[in-house]
């Protein structure tokens, strides 16, 4: 059984380059010095995993080519892994998308993004339709067929 790992991003928290520096890095044309915020793809058995929505999740999943989503782990809630929630509405036109995360993270997005969270399942619109799982720290829990901890 086989699986992949796609790099989404690997930038800080405001990108490579940041806004405004005019460090060598943020200066350079090298393509490795040119790096959205960090998110990760899994893949495996045509399972698609995503670990976060950064405010250009419609960037990197446009270059990585992504058509299906089976579920979304939030590590945390920082604007730099969150704020591309809503573009998973484009994976959630004919059926809901779960989410996952610990109980302060699920609180925070029901809060800040009530109206993605837990529509009818039958409701078809241009805003995600979420439906959040709260996980318990450090227990093994298989989010669609990948184990995760």
């Amino acid at each position: 059984m086989s699986y992949s790992i796609n790099f989404l991003g690997t930038g800080t928290s405001h990108g490579i380059p940041v806004i405004g520096c005019d460090c060598e890095t943020c200066r350079s044309t090298n393509i490795k010095n040119k790096r959205y915020r960090s998110s990760v793809l899994f893949t495996k058995d045509n399972k698609h995993l995503l670990i976060d929505t950064t405010p250009e999740f419609r960037l990197q999943a446009l270059r990585a080519n992504v058509k299906n989503l089976d579920g979304v782990l939030y590590t945390h809630t920082h604007a730099d892994h969150l704020n591309g929630i809503d573009d998973l509405r484009v994976f959630t036109m004919r059926d809901q998308l779960p989410f996952y995360g610990n109980k302060s993270s699920i609180e925070e997005i029901e809060r800040r993004f009530s109206y993605v969270v837990g529509m009818r399942v039958d409701c078809v619109t241009s805003i995600p339709n979420l439906i959040p799982n709260i996980l318990t720290p450090y227990k093994r829990v298989n989010i669609s067929g990948f184990e995760v901890t």
